[in-house]
């Protein structure tokens, strides 16, 4: 389950919202790759450096917003856009892995050939 949690700020008079933790990513290996063809997804990894980053597109063709701690976001972006497609991306994850369970209760075992 991901978790994302929030602090909020005000910001030069305006309602914020800052990344204090992302946790409950899937590493991207046990993820099927239906899920990042088209937005919404999330995804992470390692930049050269070693260090691990978090990205998350909202909306196909648009660059990835980044959900590392310490970023901050409008709260009306957060609520209008970024939360509702992060719920999307999730939901989306969820039947993936639905459906990739029953494929493999069904597909799965022995199959013997006589020719």
């Amino acid at each position: 389950m991901l978790r994302i949690k929030t602090e909020k700020i005000v910001e030069r008079g305006e309602k914020k919202r800052m990344i204090i933790g992302v946790e409950g990513i899937i590493k991207r290996e046990l993820i099927s790759e239906k899920y990042f063809k088209e937005a919404p997804y999330i995804k992470s990894g390692k930049y050269t450096n070693g260090m691990e980053f978090v990205s998350f597109f909202p909306v196909e063709g648009e660059r990835g917003v980044s959900l590392e701690k310490g970023d901050i976001f409008d709260e009306a972006l957060w609520e209008t856009k970024l939360l509702p497609n992060i719920k999307k991306a999730g939901e989306k994850l969820h039947q993936l892995r639905i459906q990739e369970r029953q494929l493999r209760e069904e597909w799965e075992g022995e199959e013997t050939f006589v020719i």
